[in-house]
């Protein structure tokens, strides 16, 4: 699962990603302006399950 943070000043919604179990994965550096500045964005990801550990169980899945 992915969550992107669309403002790296937003430290709260960054905790609060890494509390609930994100990790951080990346930052896109000044790709948005807003307000009169330049935002970075945050990338954060969070394995479902078992994460590349275990295929999935519905074979209409698979390749």
């Amino acid at each position: 699962m992915i969550a992107v943070v669309g403002d790296s000043a937003n430290v709260a919604s960054v905790a609060l990603h890494i509390r609930t179990g994100f990790t951080e994965i990346g930052t896109l550096k000044d790709i948005g302006f807003k307000h009169g500045r330049w935002l970075d964005t945050v990338l954060l990801q969070m394995k479902l399950g078992e994460g590349n550990r275990t295929l999935p169980e519905d074979s209409d899945l698979m390749l």
